[in-house]
């Protein structure tokens, strides 16, 4: 473990045990540097991407703040991410990684019930973003008909299942979902900016229309658990801001 980690994994510890305060004014740099006994430049990288991951905001000629990091409720099992926090009167922007047809992996196949003859799907890969903070990555596969109604519109505006709505005039209508933990790719770590070696949320979930039939979309999600958290109670898994 680098210098910055340790630095970067004790003033979190710090943080969240209470010994700083959300709201409390933070040592200097120069104090953090006698108190861990490394140069200004190594303070300097922890305390950004403190900044970045939300433990800490920065104001200029006043100091440094801790914060405890907000955690984002996104949708249901009905509602999509972008859809539901807009209900819940949070903007969300979505940049629109990758949009291409690819041939259809065993996975995929199983997910959304391809027939034999359907050999390729539509992936979309979206970065989703609150108040400046990239909070997911989102990896969409549909079959590649849907995708091709879907690329007529906007899709770094469009929320998925709105979407799904004004092509099919249905709705979604359930989500199987599942939830895990995973060590972030250098990739998905550069796109939510989380640069050390991290561990993610892992949401996996196959999305289905009213009508009951083949799956719409499978998607793998992915969220930055500085910014994000799921609850669980009588057996249902649901996410749950603060």
């Amino acid at each position: 473990m680098t210098k910055y980690q340790k630095v970067y994994d004790d003033i979190i510890n710090r943080i969240t045990n209470g010994v700083w305060l959300p709201g409390s004014l933070i040592p200097g740099e120069m104090e953090l540097c006698d108190l861990y006994g490394v140069s200004r430049i190594t303070i300097r990288k922890a305390l950004d991407e403190l900044t970045s991951a939300g433990y800490v905001s920065r104001i200029q000629g006043k100091g440094t703040f801790a914060s405890s990091p907000m955690k984002y409720q996104s949708g249901s099992s009905t509602l999509g991410f972008g859809e539901y926090m807009n209900h819940c009167g949070v903007e969300v922007l979505s940049r629109l990684c990758t949009a291409k047809l690819i041939e259809a992996d065993d996975i995929c196949r199983n997910k959304l019930l391809l027939h034999d003859e359907e050999n390729k799907v539509w992936h979309f890969k979206r970065v989703r973003i609150v108040k400046g903070n990239p909070i997911a990555v989102m990896d969409t596969y549909v079959r590649q008909e849907t995708g091709e109604m879907m690329n007529e519109y906007d899709l770094s505006k469009e929320s998925f299942f709105a979407l799904y709505r004004k092509i099919f005039g249905k709705s979604v209508s359930k989500s199987i979902s599942s939830l895990s933990a995973v060590i972030l790719d250098p990739e998905t770590r550069k796109l939510l900016k989380m640069p050390r070696v991290s561990a993610g949320i892992l949401y996996e979930s196959t999305a289905y229309l009213e009508d009951g039939g083949v799956p719409i979309q499978y998607d793998i999600s992915i969220f930055n658990p500085a910014y994000y958290k799921f609850t669980a109670s009588e057996g249902i898994m649901t996410p749950t801001s603060l």
